[in-house]
């Protein structure tokens, strides 16, 4: 005998009563999306306070053997809705289950982070000396020396006494880029008490930027 599960209810009816002498029945069926018509593998089918029950197939049957008489089928599906069902079987038969999709309501999900900082630029290497810095440095004949501060630098050695030229990391004297608001300067090159003066006249705040090779495309290097 082969029934469909209903909405109903009452207790389905598999076989008929005295049809077998037997005091087991076996129930074998196909679980099944109600929507779709797909066979829904993996289904599990148990019996209410028994420790009896089976899981479908690759093509969603099942097929399971248990007294005759009154139990509670509890068909399990995972993103199915569950059901119970009650059954009184009598003798073999097949029972189809159609199984409802089970739609899970979600909370709202908010993402926040916090934006990266954005960089303007990037300048690597750079030594700021303001005036009450470079006057806290030691001074001879008691006037502060931007040449000798920057000389206080690692990489930064002075060419010789009595000269105002300085190496940056092994380069030469006509390697070293020197600016004053932007504008190339030569003014350390010039005679030393007058530089000093000057410098310090119209210098507010020393900046000093670490060598940089650059290769140009005639494979020469140029110090900055």
């Amino acid at each position: 005998a082969e029934a469909e599960i209903t909405k109903t209810e009452k207790p389905i009816v598999i076989g008929t009563r005295n049809a077998s002498t037997r005091k087991d029945a076996t129930l074998a069926g196909f679980i099944k999306n109600s929507k779709s018509g797909e066979s829904l593998i993996g289904a599990t089918i148990s019996i209410e306070n028994s420790t009896v029950g089976v899981a479908t197939d690759g093509n969603g049957y099942y097929s399971l053997t248990l007294p005759k008489g009154m139990h509670t089928l509890k068909v399990r599906s995972l993103g199915m809705k569950s059901v119970d069902k009650k059954i009184i079987i009598h003798a073999d038969g097949r029972l189809n289950i159609d199984l409802e999709e089970d739609v899970l309501p979600l909370k709202e999900v908010l993402v926040e982070s916090t934006r990266g900082e954005l960089v303007q630029g990037l300048q690597m290497g750079l030594e700021r000396f303001d005036m009450k810095t470079m006057r806290q440095l030691p001074v001879a004949l008691g006037e502060v020396d931007v040449l000798k501060t920057v000389l206080t630098l690692p990489g930064v050695q002075s060419v010789g006494e009595g000269t105002v030229g300085f190496n940056v990391r092994g380069g030469a004297t006509d390697q070293n880029l020197i600016l004053y608001n932007e504008v190339p300067s030569l003014i350390l090159h010039t005679c030393l008490d007058f530089s000093r003066h000057l410098m310090l006249m119209l210098l507010k705040m020393l900046n000093y930027i670490r060598m940089v090779c650059l290769l140009n495309t005639e494979a020469e290097f140029l110090r900055y």
